[in-house]
């Protein structure tokens, strides 16, 4: 199995288990593998947890007027599934 150029199955036994328990997913299950790997670090200021609305074509939130022109980041933090 090939993950981000990585042959899983190439790597030895003790670098597997190193790599499984830093990340806490089995290397066979490419499913979580993957999902663990999406996960980021962002620093930033302050933080607004919201749920997204509808807004014409796409979903919307709103942030407080003091970050009107600042540059901002939106982060989906539930899977599709829920």
């Amino acid at each position: 199995m090939t993950k981000g150029g990585v042959v899983i199955s190439e790597l030895s036994p003790a670098f597997r288990k190193a790599i499984e328990r830093s990340i806490g997913v089995a290397l066979e299950d490419p499913e979580k593998f993957v999902r663990v790997l999406k996960k980021a670090e962002i620093g930033g200021y302050e933080v607004v947890e919201k749920v997204a609305k509808k807004g014409g074509n796409s979903g919307r939130i709103y942030v407080p007027k003091e970050w009107i022109g600042k540059k901002v980041r939106a982060v989906l933090i539930e899977n599709e599934g829920k």
